[in-house]
């Protein structure tokens, strides 16, 4: 046991001299973040008598990829923060990624299949499915170097469910008119 004390003792004063009780935490610089629009629904996308339209609705983007930012606060939906009667209109979608070349935006999204259960398939409704590319596509207009934009799900430029086989392939040189 003797044998012990002296190493202990040793390491212990080693450890306080190299991790010392008062050593702060590095401080992360803070990030940048800027302003970006997204297109969210207002009015009800349920109710007949409640024509729904496309709002603006300003959120917080990291700075250096305010696309990418931009269509994850899309899927995001409505905050507490935002007027009663706006409505996320996406449910069961993840952003995959987001890529300019020539002026034109490719935004990717897939289905989330996590979110449902056995069985269950999408489906979004004639409202959803018309909004969606709309809300995508102002979203990313706002940002410089974007003049058009394509919108694919799952590969393919299709906003109903996945098992549809009726939707177009999005374009492999969708940089290209």
């Amino acid at each position: 046991m003797k044998r012990l004390i002296l190493p202990i003792a040793v390491f212990t004063i080693i450890a306080a001299a190299v991790f010392p009780a008062t050593a702060q935490p590095k401080k992360r610089p803070p990030r940048k973040t800027r302003e970006a629009l997204i297109f969210l629904l207002k009015g009800s996308p349920v109710e007949s008598d409640v024509v729904p339209v496309l709002v603006p609705v300003t959120r917080r983007v990291a700075a250096n990829a305010p696309l990418a930012g931009a269509m994850k606060s899309l899927l995001e939906g409505a905050l507490e923060s935002d007027e009663p009667d706006i409505h996320g209109f996406i449910f069961g979608l993840k952003f995959i990624s987001a890529q300019i070349k020539n002026r034109t935006a490719r935004i990717d999204f897939e289905y989330d299949r996590a979110d449902l259960e056995e069985g269950e398939e999408f489906s979004w409704g004639a409202t959803m499915r018309s909004f969606f590319p709309d809300g995508v596509e102002r979203t990313a207009l706002q940002f410089d170097g974007v003049d058009r934009v394509v919108v694919c799900v799952e590969g393919l430029e299709s906003y109903d469910s996945p098992d549809d086989f009726y939707h177009r392939k999005c374009p492999t040189k969708w940089w290209t008119k």
